[in-house]
């Protein structure tokens, strides 16, 4: 039996709750092109806003939105661009910024740091573990940090 309304229900219906895609952002642009794209991704804390890296690692590397260079050779350590790739980075159709991981606010941000040997504490203040299991409602009363996409595009 499939929830009714299943958003504002959320975490009650653990398994579909969980099924849930949560790593496609939309950015506001249905028919993105790639001319004159820019995207970044910043950390806002009560205490910061506009931070482009955790514990000195881009968020957009940490993200896995940056690991090719402008030639499209892997690159490690990013360039510093968002890496505009139809179907995998970004949806042109709908204007969505699309991220390698399930959960890339947790589990991709763990992933990262011990890809590079920085393991971080589950309990980290970088991990925002309670997108995945709070309802948006809830979530806005508590967040003290977030995570915010800011760039400009051009659109058909």
């Amino acid at each position: 039996m499939r929830p009714i309304n299943l958003l504002s229900a959320g975490p009650a219906y653990r398994d579909p709750w969980r099924l849930l895609v949560k790593s496609i952002y939309p950015i506001g642009y249905p028919g993105v092109i790639n001319y004159q794209f820019e995207l970044g991704v910043f950390q806002q804390t009560d205490v910061t806003f506009g931070q482009h890296s955790v514990l000195g690692q881009p968020l957009l590397v940490i993200l896995g939105l940056d690991r090719y260079s402008s030639d499209g050779m892997p690159a490690p350590r990013g360039d510093g661009v968002f890496d505009y790739r139809p179907g995998r980075t970004i949806d042109q159709t709908h204007g969505d910024v699309i991220l390698p991981y399930v959960r890339p606010f947790d589990d991709g941000i763990q992933r990262y740091f011990a890809s590079i040997g920085q393991p971080i504490s589950p309990t980290s203040n970088v991990l925002l573990p309670q997108l995945y299991d709070t309802t948006t409602t809830a979530l806005a009363r508590r967040l003290a940090s977030r995570y915010v996409f800011k760039g400009s595009a051009m659109h058909q």
